[in-house]
């Protein structure tokens, strides 16, 4: 059986010939890779070399230059390994901007774009950048045979970085109508970049979640669920598998997550990494409605022995894999790791992850 034979067999809930093996988006590793071997390295033939069931991360658009959202960029700070840069966003309504810090590896925000309730009207400017369907083409036709193409169309955890989390849960509870504003308008443009989605060179996408650890139940129920729901049903309509993303904390969520008809749930975090996935519990509870992708702890790669990483991949298996559905993925980016632990984990999950 093929990786991508593998792959999508576990999506669709059932046993392939074995327990499917990754990473979750091997990008954050390969500069450490590089400096190991000396030469340059892609995505592809990493995850070939060390054996992985390879899931390509790709989004391709077509930026798309508007007079209504003008997008500017200064560097406040420049250091060997970083820089601070500030974006700055002008619209009719008025101006955004915010902080991100920037590294070779990874970005992250450190002011967010929405600080005032009326920067909303700006944001409602914000170009919908189409999917660039010839680069989706080029990409399935050189890997597809290989593994899965996955993409990405929004979420309603897409607030957690353009407003704050702190801000964002005090939004749940001062100011409800303005939240319910705001996802309709993020549901609306995920919705309308999806009608352009080449579902013929696309085989699953991601829905950002990122918000479970923050609310309770109820308030998931009133603010989230409505409108990934919407997003999920255009995908399936659209002939898309879909996964929904937390890499938090999940479980008081398992039912409403499965309740909006996603194909498979992400990255199910242990509580050994900040999460609190007990993953024998999580199958228990939606593993017949849900295929389950990640459990491992990429720290046992980053810091554990070769036998740690084999026991760890063992203890995967055995609460998630009985009865197919489930793909063995760590559950966050990692950036340095003995190749030999990556070795290890291939290695034992072919080892037990066998299924009869």
């Amino acid at each position: 059986m093929s990786s991508r034979e593998r792959l999508l067999r576990a999506i669709e809930g059932e046993e392939p010939d074995r327990v499917p093996v990754g990473i979750h988006s091997i990008s954050t590793y390969l500069p450490y890779l590089k400096r190991r071997l000396g030469g340059d390295i892609d995505d592809y033939q990493a995850l070939k070399m060390f054996g992985f069931d390879p899931t390509f991360y790709r989004t391709f658009t077509k930026a798309e230059n508007r007079p209504d959202w003008r997008v500017k960029e200064e560097v406040i700070t420049a250091a060997s390994n970083y820089k601070i840069v500030r974006v700055t966003i002008d619209t009719p309504k008025g101006r955004l901007f915010q902080v991100e810090k920037r590294t070779p590896i990874t970005n992250w925000t450190l002011e967010p774009l929405i600080k005032k309730t009326e920067d909303v009207d700006c944001l409602a400017y914000r170009p919908v950048n189409g999917p660039d369907v010839k680069a989706y083409e080029r990409e399935f036709d050189r890997l597809g045979k290989e593994g899965l193409i996955r993409s990405f169309a929004g979420g309603q955890g897409d607030a957690v970085g353009l407003r704050g989390t702190e801000q964002l849960c005090l939004d749940f509870y001062e100011r409800p109508s303005w939240v319910l504003e705001l996802f309709e308008l993020f549901t609306q443009r995920s919705l309308e970049y999806i009608e352009g989605l080449p579902s013929h060179c696309i085989d699953l996408v991601e829905i950002a979640g990122h918000i479970g650890a923050f609310i309770p139940p109820r308030l998931f129920e009133k603010f989230v669920l409505p409108y990934d729901s919407r997003v999920v049903d255009a995908l399936h309509r659209s002939g898309l598998f879909t996964t929904y993303h937390d890499c938090g904390k999940v479980m008081h969520l398992l039912e409403l997550i499965a309740s909006m008809g996603t194909d498979c749930i992400e990255t199910l975090t242990p509580p050994s990494h900040g999460g609190d996935v007990n993953l024998s519990e999580a199958k228990r509870r939606v593993g017949e409605r849900l295929c389950l992708i990640g459990g491992f702890d990429q720290a046992l790669l980053e810091r554990g022995s070769q036998g740690d990483v084999e026991e760890g991949v063992k203890r995967c298996i055995e609460e998630a894999a009985q009865g197919g559905g489930y793909i063995l993925y760590t559950t966050d980016h990692f950036f340095e790791a003995p190749m030999e632990n990556l070795h290890a984990m291939v290695e034992a999950a072919r080892r037990y992850g066998r299924y009869p």
